[in-house]
């Protein structure tokens, strides 16, 4: 046994450093349980919020093909991830806390362990730097922006890369390839195809082609065959979800053509270089080391390789972050987005920075100024990082005080960290500059634990097991008589995890909130949730409290949609209207196409209350009073937060529509100006006899229902089934009525009045009406049907099998 064990620990040393690195950089989360921080906002909220609706509705209802509980309903198979996609069943077998940090735990030893091997095997660098790099990478992959599980490559492309060797090395006995492949099909099914494939399909070329021993002795046919296979396997796996977004892609572009519009302009191109420069290291620890490193492609064939990776990317970057895209419009490189491909400027600038220092390591190697040079490059980056001057740049993450204070001594201890590690001799010249760092860190450390109260706890554990490890270092030190640069190592090694800890915690990826005060800590909002038969939206006034509705299982009416919908973004413009008082604050909204807020521009907030009615909007909540909404009486309680003590407003819009009503006329648009001024304008019972209909070729509105009339007796509507892709409505009507349903519009949605399909028209900018043209009683299906979708489902189960056969 212990044989077994001393040669398991032989051959697994660096992965189980790496472990005790991660549990350490975690132990917030391990020991926290659910009161450790998350991201928020768009990153992990948005996407852990629907991942539960998703694993449920799986359960409920098995494959299926629209996403009711999300801004006015939606197609599923309409957002980022395949079907196949792992998070969504996790959160069935696990908390949405536990999947988070598991994720996160796993993938930063995936990161570190993938980026060493890649080193050492890839690029003949010699161990020790090898495993000086992995663990910097291991941490850096953790303080990115968008560092969060669902953008998998961002942290496990290295070893996505080398288990692909691994998979397709004929000298391993095939069981000994199953772990690689495990880990490839892992990737793959927490990824986002639509992000991963334009960014890491090029990126594998070129790191294949920058890697020598990739090109000297693996690049051949039997590379480049299973290369296709694994990728045209992803590629199919993802077919669904690339059929469904294919007319949505790019979003950006897609609703807001005036992007495009813009003069190619060289110039703007050209001088827009030191910009994406600057924020390509902006929150990249390594950066003094990288600009200490670039002399080495000068006289040296290995660095110029790497460089040329780099600065392949920063220009594939600078020229989609420019106008010229223009020239892209209407292209397949437009639906790309390439300019995602910013996320490869770690990797490739780690690969610069170790591959340097492996050459300036060999005996012979040059650079006998290389410290001074060091020193010169870290002092120009502290000033500027130091001074927030990456601020004008265009970074917008680094911009609180004490945040640049935590960037700059990670950026210090990064640096010295990499210098005394790959030095062989005693680091007495280090000393000052690590004492100064020091001094630094533990003054903004005390700053930010009692400055920052919500987030106490894990500072002072953080605090507490990063001075414990240090204490435990010095006295093995003096008992031990190591030498100085050993104590300076492990000194600079815990002050980068601590410090680039507390930079996530501060504002570069917002991982500043604790999962249970944000999303489990609000007793009693369950007891607002749509009873047995009932359908009602939901609206937060505070943009963080969206999610934690969501992930209660509310369907709200603001969210991430504008990118799916911009009809249905048409007709919020009309539900904030009365916030939108000045041009800029109208512009901002128009301009900003990814998120809807309720909450736009300053002060109190005011609303088109019969607008939102009419959405079958019935509960708003807010974390503060909302005078407009006191003065009507329209409060219905208040939450509070087992946590913070913080209370939540509830606020809610008596006769509020429901998800289906029968409207007697029909207002066909002639442009969007004049449903704006009919539906803003409306009152109540306008709102609910009229209904505003757009038209397309082959679908006209009936006669009858053109002109004003008025009802012996009110119509009943019923929804008598409600799923994913089949509603059912039993309708009695004393006279021809107008079916409105307060779900998105889509065309793959069809209507069957007692069994006959008739036209399914777009209604009130955003949602869906159908004709019922003789009183009586009748049965009203919507169906949603996409015969292509089925077929595309067949062929990701191909895909999934297709990817695993480069095994053999």
């Amino acid at each position: 046994m212990m044989d077994w064990l001393r040669g398991f620990y032989k051959k697994n040393k660096y992965l189980l450093f790496l472990t005790m690195v991660t549990v350490f950089y975690y132990i917030d989360k391990i020991l926290l349980g659910k009161r450790a921080a998350v991201i928020f906002k768009d990153c992990f909220a948005f996407y852990a919020a629907r991942f539960v609706q998703y694993g449920r509705t799986l359960v409920e209802y098995g494959a299926f093909a629209w996403f009711t509980g999300h801004t006015g309903g939606m197609p599923a198979d309409v957002w980022h991830v395949s079907p196949f996609n792992i998070i969504s069943f996790l959160t069935l077998l696990m908390p949405l806390w536990a999947v988070y940090s598991l994720l996160n735990i796993l993938l930063m030893i995936l990161a570190g362990y993938g980026f060493y091997r890649l080193l050492l095997e890839y690029f003949e660098v010699d161990v020790e730097t090898a495993w000086a790099g992995g663990f910097v990478f291991a941490v850096m992959s953790q303080i990115q922006p968008n560092a969060v599980p669902q953008h998998a490559f961002n942290f496990v492309f290295p070893a996505f890369f080398v288990s692909f060797f691994d998979c397709i090395n004929p000298r391993r006995k095939l069981v000994s390839r199953l772990p690689a492949l495990v880990i490839l099909n892992f990737s793959f099914f927490i990824s986002m195809p639509v992000l991963t494939l334009p960014v890491y399909v090029p990126g594998f070329l070129m790191l294949s082609l920058a890697s020598p021993v990739v090109r000297k002795k693996i690049v051949t046919l039997r590379y480049w065959t299973k290369s296709a296979f694994v990728w045209g396997g992803y590629i199919l796996t993802c077919a669904p979800v690339i059929y469904a977004l294919w007319s949505f892609i790019p979003y950006g572009s897609r609703t807001y053509d005036h992007e495009h519009l813009m003069n190619a302009d060289w110039w703007r191109f050209l001088s827009s270089l030191p910009r994406v420069a600057f924020d390509s290291m902006g929150t990249h620890y390594l950066q003094a080391l990288f600009l200490a490193s670039l002399p080495f492609a000068l006289w040296s064939s290995r660095v110029r390789q790497v460089f040329w990776l780099w600065f392949g990317i920063f220009v594939i970057v600078v020229f989609n972050k420019s106008p010229l895209t223009g020239f892209l419009q209407g292209t397949l490189f437009e639906k790309m987005d390439l300019s995602h491909v910013f996320w490869l400027f770690l990797l490739a600038t780690d690969l610069v920075v170790f591959v340097a220092i492996d050459e300036l390591r060999k005996p012979g190697g040059t650079g006998k100024n290389y410290f001074r040079l060091v020193v010169a490059a870290v002092a120009l980056t502290a000033f500027v990082d130091f001074l927030g001057l990456w601020r004008f740049t265009g970074n917008e993450y680094i911009y609180e005080s004490r945040v640049r204070i935590y960037h700059f001594a990670a950026t210090l201890a990064a640096s010295l960290f990499v210098l005394v590690f790959l030095s062989k001799k005693s680091s007495a010249r280090f000393m000052a500059p690590a004492i100064f760092a020091g001094i630094i860190f533990l003054c903004a450390a005390v700053y930010h634990v009692f400055s920052q109260k919500p987030f106490i706890i894990p500072n002072l554990l953080l605090v507490s097991i990063t001075a414990a490890g240090l204490l435990v270092a010095i006295l093995t030190g003096f008992a031990r008589k190591i030498q100085p640069y050993m104590l300076l190592l492990a000194g600079c090694a815990l002050l980068l995890v601590f410090t680039s800890r507390m930079v996530r915690f501060g504002c570069i990826t917002e991982e500043n909130k604790p999962y249970f005060t944000e999303f489990d800590a609000y007793s009693g909002i369950d007891r607002y949730l749509p009873k047995s038969g009932e359908l009602f939206r939901v609206g937060a006034l505070n943009g963080d409290i969206t999610w934690a509705l969501q992930k209660h299982g509310f369907e709200t009416v603001d969210g991430v949609s504008t990118m799916f919908s911009k009809n249905y973004k048409k007709l919020f413009k009309l539900f904030v209207a009365p916030q939108l008082v000045s041009h800029e604050v109208e512009r901002n909204f128009d301009e900003y196409w990814y998120h809807l807020f309720l909450v736009n521009g300053g002060g109190q907030p005011d609303f088109n209350l019969n607008l939102m009615r009419m959405a079958n909007v019935r509960y708003l909540f807010s974390q503060e009073k909302v005078d407009v909404l006191e003065d009507r009486n329209l409060r219905a309680g208040t939450i509070q937060n087992r946590e913070t003590g913080l209370p939540l407003y509830v606020y809610e819009l008596k006769d509020y529509f429901s998800r289906s009503y029968a409207a007697t006329r029909a207002i066909v648009i002639s442009d969007d100006n004049n449903a704006f001024a009919g539906m803003a304008g409306g009152s109540m019972k306008a709102l609910e006899n009229t209904v505003w209909i757009r038209e397309v070729s082959g679908r006209s509105v009936s006669k009858v229902f053109l002109s004003d009339r008025k009802l012996r007796k009110p119509a009943r509507v019923e929804i008598s089934r409600y799923s994913p892709d089949s509603i059912l409505f039993k309708v009695s009507a004393p006279a021809p009525v107008m079916l409105v349903i307060s779900n998105n519009y889509h065309p793959n949605w069809h209507a069957f009045v007692d069994g006959v399909e008739k036209p399914l028209f777009e209604a009130n900018l955003a949602f869906q009406a159908v004709e019922i043209d003789a009183p009586g009683e009748h049965e009203v299906e919507l169906r949603y049907v996409d015969r292509y979708l089925s077929y595309m489902r067949a062929v990701a189960a191909m895909g999934v099998v297709m990817t695993n056969l480069i095994i053999f």
